[in-house]
């Protein structure tokens, strides 16, 4: 195999560059809301490169145990540990509290308040759990911000769910799972590149099942669709 010649290896070196400019320009929030979360080293890069780090009642607990300082916490308290509460008023941390009858959940409140500082991108930890009705409320209440933020992520336990842009790339593994589900409306003109079932400008439609269980056989997938809302749930472990 021949090197790369130093025209080649300088045209590749400006463009790892330029990427990593664009990234260190971005506006990233995090927002540590209820449900099941990822472990902590999973996500820890994410959450270290945050401007903004918002908990979300219960999510303080997560942020209290691994020793992070949130930069708000919101909510109505009717979850969060007594201890972890009374440790960030010491430590100084803003509160905003709501009665418990209200009518938002404290996750529309704490993606309100992410708006504020018109993030570029948004990751959710969290959000999905248990609560079958909260859990289902949060996939729809996500698409409500869309528009004012260039990606939102939202990090499970053991997946990742990306609302996905005109091109998303994501980078895993082969042999990963990857699921496309169209939320509003068609899906048009997808497109797949690095995965078992490739597709070139298909139209997805609503309520349809055929994006479920596609795999990774490259470690960078690219999905690229024009029109309706797309969900990518890109799972890190087997699936049953």
């Amino acid at each position: 195999m021949n090197d790369c010649s130093d025209k080649e290896r300088n045209k590749i070196n400006g463009t790892n560059q330029k990427k990593e400019a664009e990234l260190a320009r971005q506006k990233i929030v995090v927002v540590v809301t209820g449900g099941d979360k990822p472990d902590y080293d999973d996500i820890a890069d994410k959450i270290a490169a945050a401007d903004v780090l918002i908990c979300a009642d219960s999510g303080g607990d997560y942020a209290y145990t691994h020793h992070l300082k949130p930069d708000y916490l919101l909510g109505d308290f009717d979850s969060i540990t007594a201890e972890a509460k009374q440790f960030f008023i010491e430590q100084g941390v803003v509160l905003q509290a709501v009665p418990a009858e209200k009518d938002f959940t404290d996750t529309q409140m704490a993606l309100d308040l992410a708006m504020e500082f018109e993030p570029d991108t948004l990751y959710i930890c969290g959000g999905w759990g248990s609560r079958a009705d909260h859990s289902l409320a949060n996939v729809f209440l996500f698409c409500r911000y869309l528009s004012r933020v260039s990606q939102i992520v939202l990090l499970g336990k053991a997946f990742y769910g990306y609302y996905a842009p005109n091109i998303l790339e994501i980078d895993g593994m082969p042999g990963q799972t990857v699921s496309l589900i169209p939320l509003m409306g068609d899906v048009t003109n997808l497109t797949l590149t690095g995965f078992y079932y490739p597709v070139e400008n298909i139209v997805l439609p609503w309520g349809s099942s055929r994006g479920i269980s596609n795999i990774l056989v490259a470690n960078r997938g690219k999905i690229c669709h024009d029109q309706g809302i797309l969900l990518v749930i890109q799972h890190w472990g087997p699936v049953e």
